[in-house]
C-alpha cells in the first residue's frame, strides 16, 4: 500500500524540517511526499528543495500564492498512492503513522490528535476514537456540523475518492465540503484508536481567520452547494447546527471584544440576521455538544448577561 502525503507550505521556515524529517523517518517506506510552496517568500522553498534532492520521494512543486485549498487540490492531482494523507508545514507525524494507518482498508481513516505548542507542550489529546459508535449518516451530520472536525490532516482518504472531491476557495473552513464529499462517498469509515498526529497549535493560522463572525458565510455556501445537489431537505437539521455553531462563535467573539451593554445589542443583531437565512433552533439536538444546548437555551430565552459572563469567565486570561 503506498501513502500520498500532500503537504501546503507558505513561509513557513525552519518549522519544515521537523514535518518533512517526520516522514521521511518513518517506519514503514512507501510513500511520497507532495510538497506545494504557495509563493513562500523567506526559505522554504530552497529547504524544501534540499530534502527534494536526497530523497526522491519528495516532490517538489512552486507555485504564485492561491491558498491551502488551490495548493491541497494540486497535490490531490498528482498524488500516486492508494491513499492520501495532508500534513500542515509545521505539524508532523508519529513514527508509526504510517505503519499504524496501514492495517486498516476502509476507505476513510481517521486517527488521533495531539495537540501541543510550539515549545512541544502538549495542550490536549484528541480523542477521534469514541465516533467509532456513530453510523455513516450520523458522522456525516456531525461533521457537516463541525462536530467532528473537517481538518483534512485527521484523516487519510483513499486516493479515487478524493479525487472527485476537491477543496474550495474559502478563507475559513474550506475544508468542510471536501468532508462531506470524500465521507458521503466511503462506503466504510473507520476510526483508530491511536494518537498519531501531532498539531503545533499556532494562534496566527488559518483557524484563527474570518473576523467576528467565520462560520456564517461558510454554512450559507454549504447550504447553496447542498441545494444545487439535492441533499439539502436530507441534510437540513445537520445544515441549520452547523449555523447555530456559527452563531455561538460570533457570540463569544463578540463578547470578548465588547462591554456588557454592546455586547448585548451585536448579539440581538446577530441573532436576527441568523434567524433570516437559517432555522437555527430546527436542529437535531442530541448531536449538539453539551455547551452548545446551554448557548441554545440562552439565547431563545434573550439571557444575554448570562451569555456575556459566562463566556468572560470560560475564556478569561
Amino acid at each position: 500500500m503506498k501513502y500520498s502525503t500532500i503537504m501546503p507550505v507558505y513561509n513557513a521556515g525552519n518549522k519544515l524540517e521537523k514535518s518533512i524529517e517526520s516522514i521521511i523517518y518513518q517506519t514503514y517506506s512507501n510513500w511520497e511526499l507532495i510538497i506545494i510552496d504557495d509563493g513562500s517568500t523567506d526559505n522554504s522553498l530552497e529547504i524544501c528543495k534540499k530534502y527534494s534532492k536526497n530523497d526522491k520521494r519528495i516532490k517538489v512543486i512552486h507555485q504564485t500564492n492561491h491558498g491551502p485549498g488551490y495548493a491541497r487540490n494540486v497535490g490531490i492531482k498528482k498524488a500516486t498512492g492508494d491513499y492520501i494523507t495532508f500534513l500542515d508545514a509545521d505539524d508532523y507525524y508519529s513514527n508509526d503513522f504510517y505503519e499504524t494507518i496501514s492495517k486498516s482498508n476502509s476507505d476513510m481513516i481517521f486517527y488521533g490528535i495531539i495537540k501541543e505548542n510550539n515549545e512541544g507542550k502538549i495542550h490536549d489529546y484528541i480523542n477521534i476514537f469514541k465516533y467509532k459508535k456513530y453510523n455513516k449518516e450520523e458522522l456525516i451530520k456531525l461533521q457537516l456540523m463541525g462536530i467532528l472536525s473537517w481538518g483534512a490532516w485527521r484523516k487519510a482518504i483513499k486516493t479515487s475518492i478524493a479525487k472527485k472531491s476537491l477543496f474550495n476557495d474559502l478563507d475559513v473552513g474550506e475544508e468542510v465540503l471536501f468532508s462531506f464529499n470524500t465521507m458521503l462517498n466511503s462506503k466504510n469509515i473507520d476510526f483508530l484508536d491511536k494518537y498519531l498526529y501531532h498539531h503545533v497549535f499556532n494562534n496566527d493560522g488559518q483557524h484563527l481567520k474570518g473576523g467576528i463572525d467565520p462560520w456564517r458565510n461558510v454554512a450559507r455556501i454549504v447550504k447553496n452547494d447542498l441545494v444545487l445537489n439535492n441533499y439539502y431537505k436530507k441534510y437540513e437539521y445537520a445544515i441549520n447546527g452547523l449555523a447555530f455553531r456559527g452563531l455561538c462563535i460570533a457570540i463569544k467573539r463578540i463578547c470578548l471584544d465588547n462591554n456588557l451593554k454592546d455586547s448585548k445589542k451585536v448579539i440581538k443583531n446577530y441573532i436576527n440576521e441568523y434567524k433570516q437565512e437559517f432555522e437555527i433552533y430546527k436542529i437535531e439536538k442530541n448531536l449538539l455538544d453539551k455547551t452548545s444546548k446551554i448557548i441554545m437555551l440562552l439565547v431563545k430565552f434573550k439571557l444575554y448577561f448570562l451569555l456575556f459572563i459566562g463566556t468572560k469567565i470560560k475564556y478569561r486570561k
